[in-house]
């Protein structure tokens, strides 16, 4: 599916390695971003600990003739856009420092209903910015559902029990799968309103490309390789 995704847009170039897209930014952008800025996974501790870099392995199309547009694929496996979440969550330090982006969402036929589902998810992660006072709130409520919280709480009305009322959106569900990653430099990525404007200048899209092929037939061939 993504092959045929890459292969209808003549437009672009694909980097496709992990390698080739860490050492392609870091030329592009021409700026010393932290590693941790780039999409990432950490496994490990200590000696044993490694960090992967862009972990879904997903293609990203590259401007070819002086163009300026990346596109970054995503493909819908699933109806409930859990996964996709994680994607947005993980690339916004990145596309903050991209001209010009377009997250386009590749969806199978039999997920055709499901892009209102992604657009919101979307919304969710770049049009509504967390406020200094939200990344207090979530950073102590998701240490204090580990038992990590020694401190009192930023609110005095923030107890558990309203923190999972005020906290139990999707949304919220996500970042707290990036903040046990990531620590509390999950919740500073969507401080910022910088990519609600690049949504709103245009500088930012969101696109669906129905495939236009069933590929139910390969279906036993998943998780066989």
């Amino acid at each position: 599916m993504l092959l045929d995704a890459v292969l209808a847009d003549r437009h672009h170039g694909w980097l496709g390695t992990e390698r080739d897209k860490v050492a392609y930014f870091s030329d592009r952008l021409q700026k010393d971003l932290p590693r941790e800025w780039y999409p990432h996974l950490t496994f490990g501790e200590g000696k044993e600990k490694t960090t992967r870099y862009f972990p879904e392995k997903l293609p990203i199309g590259v401007p070819r003739d002086g163009g300026r547009r990346h596109v970054f694929l995503y493909l819908v496996t699933r109806e409930v856009p859990a996964e996709f979440r994680l994607f947005l969550l993980r690339h916004a330090d990145l596309l903050k420092w991209v001209d010009e982006w377009t997250i386009r969402v590749l969806v199978p036929r039999r997920f055709r209903k499901a892009a209102a589902l992604y657009r919101y998810a979307l919304r969710d992660a770049f049009t509504m910015p967390l406020t200094p006072a939200d990344v207090d709130q979530l950073d102590w409520y998701f240490r204090a559902r580990q038992g990590q919280a020694t401190d009192p709480a930023p609110d005095p009305d923030l107890d558990l029990g309203t923190g999972a009322r005020k906290f139990g959106a999707a949304r919220f569900r996500a970042l707290h799968r990036m903040w046990e990653q990531r620590g509390i430099q999950a919740l500073w990525a969507v401080q910022t309103g910088i990519l609600h404007d690049h949504l709103q200048r245009g500088w930012g899209r969101l696109e669906f490309a129905e495939l236009p092929h069933q590929y139910l037939q390969l279906t036993p061939l998943v998780g066989v390789a």
